[in-house]
């Protein structure tokens, strides 16, 4: 099983060069221009919400792609500083990006950030009814790192049309 994590946006298209401040426009020249301006930033929207499913089709595929040796973790019950001494949470944290205190990627972004956050709050629901804070609580720079990171992605992602 491969990681595929590729969002698919639409290419948004400029629908006029409306500038409301400086050009003459007309009433219909500013609704179609609101109305373009909406659709397009909608587009982006539901394309970041496909990426986000994509996310979650591939959680913790390692897991499965790594079954033995996961399991063989998890039967050995071993305290959680020996679990992250083991090979499969060593290949875990490093395939799998949401785990970005452990190990984080040079482009952490905010959809790694909202899948740590889903994954450890199930996590915890789930198996004890609590969920650790210390968990989400992030290390030194993780989170503006991210919000440049999402940017830049987005940057290269949103394609306009000109033509």
């Amino acid at each position: 099983m491969s990681m595929i994590k590729q969002i698919d946006f639409e290419t948004i298209r400029v629908r006029s060069e409306l500038d409301v401040l400086s050009d003459d426009f007309t009433d219909e020249d500013l609704m179609e221009d609101v109305l373009c301006h909406s659709d397009d930033v909608k587009k982006v929207l539901y394309g970041i919400a496909d990426y986000i499913k994509q996310i979650g089709d591939y959680h913790d595929w390692t897991k499965l792609e790594y079954f033995d040796e996961f399991k063989n973790d998890c039967v050995e019950r071993l305290v959680e500083e020996d679990f992250k001494k083991r090979d499969w949470y060593n290949i875990h944290t490093i395939k799998e990006r949401h785990h970005v205190n452990a190990n984080c990627p040079d482009d952490v972004n905010f959809f790694d950030l909202m899948e740590m956050m889903v994954d450890c709050i199930i996590a915890g629901k789930s198996r004890t009814g609590v969920v650790n804070l210390d968990y989400l609580d992030l290390n030194e720079g993780i989170l503006e790192k991210a919000y440049w990171n999402t940017i830049l992605f987005l940057l290269d992602k949103v394609v306009v049309d000109r033509g």
